[in-house]
């Protein structure tokens, strides 16, 4: 089962029914999750699936295997299950119109594997879909984003999702990399990254961990502030050793922000339009030899000015939207060629459907599986 990033408030109540000191594995364990909505209200009629871990066999080197549970919470709230255990329970809570939810308990055991604690509570919550939107979106996890070149400032535009030239075919100078390259004899490499934004107005506001829902899919503010957004530059830096091939560091002490950009301000320095989205990391770098560096991290944007929505729809991604927009026109273009003068596209013709077929394809590693 996967237990999901998402928003249910549980109360799980996990007893060894059996009583005290009984053994992982023969104990059967009890769950009560009680499901909440971010009023603290219960939620009635939510689904879901208990999975308590379990041996196999009576050998432990045989693997655990889950028994399932499943049901809807009552007028309460909740939901009760019991069933063998060896420590590990894993929780899904879901409702029509509310994001998915997820959690899991371990059991407490001394050295010998008996249960020292056989009740737990954990809250959960079940958030709401209020009003999700097409953004930019892009996660560099899987596959990082290269940095084209160090020791000059190389500008990124959110929307064309590209460098900007001679690196690339963006347009607007969102955000601006610098990376600080210093060699320290052939034992250590000294570096520092820079990520600035451009613009008057422009910055970053960093997520406090209390506004985040780590159990929802939904696991951030609906909403970026309107103000704080004085910070303009994340700093990151390290030394790396001449055997490492590579060495990683993360954005400290804030690992998610909300972000500003394209901002306009009048004559009083007042923000009159500008552009919300949000950079989800931890940022890290990988350097990669001596000329490459990776960076990974998500962002979203909002394309609507001044809208500050953040809760973005994951089948309304815009970058992939319009490579299907593009790859449709081509096949459109295609098809009316035939039908009207019986031809097929030339040469150029064919590859320009298939450079944009790639083109597609190769965004779904950073576009697609997107939470909201």
């Amino acid at each position: 089962m996967k237990y999901a990033n998402s928003l249910l408030i549980a109360v799980i109540v996990l007893g060894a029914v059996t009583g005290w000191g009984k053994q992982l594995g023969t104990s059967v364990t009890k769950v009560t999750v009680r499901v909440v909505d971010e009023s603290n209200q219960p939620v009635t009629n939510a689904h879901i699936r208990v999975d308590f871990d379990n041996l196999k066999t009576t050998n432990p080197w045989d693997g655990s295997t889950p028994i399932t549970r499943r049901g809807e919470t009552d007028k309460k709230g909740e939901f009760y299950a019991a069933a063998k255990s060896i420590g590990r329970v894993g929780i899904d809570a879901q409702k029509e119109g509310y994001y998915i939810s997820g959690s899991e308990h371990i059991f407490h055991t001394d050295e010998k594997g008996f249960l020292q604690k056989w009740d737990a509570a954990i809250d959960l919550q079940l958030r709401k879909k209020v009003a999700p939107v097409a953004m930019y979106a892009k996660d560099f996890n899987p596959i990082g984003l290269t940095l084209p070149a160090d020791q000059v400032p190389v500008g990124y535009d959110l929307i064309a999702g590209d460098w900007l030239p001679p690196y690339g075919k963006g347009l607007t100078n969102d955000l601006v990399f610098t990376l600080h390259r210093e060699n320290q004899g052939s034992t250590w490499t000294k570096w520092d990254m820079s990520i600035k934004t451009t613009n008057d107005g422009d910055g970053f506001n960093p997520i406090p961990i209390t506004q985040e829902t780590p159990q929802s899919k939904l696991h951030f503010p609906r909403y970026a502030p309107t103000d704080n957004y004085s910070c303009r530059e994340l700093l990151l830096a390290a030394k790396m050793t001449g055997i490492q091939s590579f060495r990683r560091t993360n954005s400290p002490p804030d690992a998610n922000f909300f972000f500003r950009v394209r901002a306009k301000v009048d004559e009083k320095g007042g923000v009159t339009q500008a552009l919300y989205g949000k950079l989800i990391g931890p940022v890290s770098i990988f350097i990669h030899g001596t000329n490459n560096a990776k960076l990974e991290f998500k962002y979203y944007l909002n394309p609507e000015p001044n809208s500050r929505n953040m809760e973005y729809d994951p089948k309304q991604n815009l970058f992939l939207m319009a490579a299907d927009k593009d790859v449709k026109k081509l096949e459109e273009e295609r098809h009316k060629l035939w039908v009207e003068k019986q031809q097929r596209p030339d040469e150029a013709g064919e590859k320009a459907i298939q450079d944009a077929n790639i083109a597609r394809r190769a965004l779904e590693l950073s576009c697609e599986g997107l939470p909201p």
